[in-house]
């Protein structure tokens, strides 16, 4: 064989062993940075997974939170997260005589809660107390002159009147009523007897003559005594549910304002700055000598 033959052979063999070896070479580099941007990708993904359980974890402890501050609130009958928790609509379709003085009477009901009522009666019995509304319609025949009653006892606010016959008389007020306070509406000093008239001007017959709702908008204000920041003398008034929540409260003690503060005397120059030097000389002797009589009683 010639030389230039074994040189080319030679120098092929050399380049394939080079570019074999790159190639390797580059394989593993490759591979090591894919497994590296695996990890990487690994790693992302556990710290999103981490972050996203600690959300989750923070937003269940919130709604828990939520439920209990809100079962809270409804506890407290004070608050009336609810709504209203005393309501009721009474009404009448046949007609009636009332005389003077006399009650109204209702037949049915519809949609009660918290408050005591029979059918065919004349009365409703409140079993919470508050500040309620009223609304009654009633229609008579004669002229009239109608108000609630509260125990027996006229409510003089409600009272209500008509100069005219076959008339509808509405009445609407706010009252304060307490627990198992009897209500009640009545002819109130009306020179004939009412009667109320039947109302059967349409097709369906069993319309209503008497028309009455109430419902329970705020409980009860109580005194209770609030502490202002220098005296005690204001009495405020603030929403409460329980009626013995402040029987037991006592008015406060007036405070006591504080004593002035005497202004310091100022210091008097020294005149004689010989005299000042000897006693504050002086003074130091004296604590000097405490001093060493302290430690010699120590040392013994």
């Amino acid at each position: 064989m010639p030389a230039t033959q074994k040189c080319k052979k030679s120098s092929s063999r050399r380049r394939h062993d080079s570019t074999s070896s790159s190639s390797s070479s580059s394989s593993s580099s490759s591979s090591s940075s894919s497994d590296m941007s695996v990890t990487d990708k690994l790693r992302r993904l556990s710290k999103k997974e981490k972050k996203m359980n600690a959300e989750l974890e923070a937003l269940e402890a919130s709604n828990l939170k939520y439920r209990c501050i809100v079962n809270w609130l409804r506890r407290e009958k004070c608050l009336m997260v609810n709504g209203t928790d005393a309501y009721g609509s009474f009404y009448s379709q046949s007609p009636q005589f009332v005389p003077p003085n006399a009650a109204v009477n209702f037949e049915k009901c519809i949609n009660v809660l918290n408050i005591q009522f029979a059918p065919n009666t004349n009365f409703i019995k409140i079993q919470r107390a508050g500040i309620y509304t009223l609304n009654i319609t009633v229609q008579f025949d004669q002229p009239c002159q109608v108000a609630f009653f509260v125990n027996g006892a006229p409510a003089l606010d409600t009272v209500t009147a008509s100069n005219s016959g076959a008339h509808i008389v509405t009445v609407h007020q706010l009252l304060s009523l307490n627990v198992n306070d009897v209500l009640s509406f009545h002819n109130y000093i009306s020179s004939v007897t009412l009667t109320t008239s039947v109302p059967a001007s349409g097709l369906i017959t069993a319309s209503q003559n008497v028309d009455f709702t109430l419902y329970r908008i705020a409980p009860l204000p109580q005194p209770c005594c609030v502490i202002p920041p220098l005296d005690c003398k204001p009495w405020s008034h603030f929403e409460s549910g329980s009626d013995s929540e402040c029987e037991s409260e006592k008015p406060c003690e007036p405070v006591k304002p504080c004593e002035p503060v005497k202004p310091c005397e100022p210091v008097k120059p020294c005149k004689d700055k010989k005299k000042c030097k000897k006693k504050c000389a002086s003074s130091s002797s004296s604590s000097s000598s405490s001093e060493e009589e302290d430690c010699k009683s120590h040392r013994r």
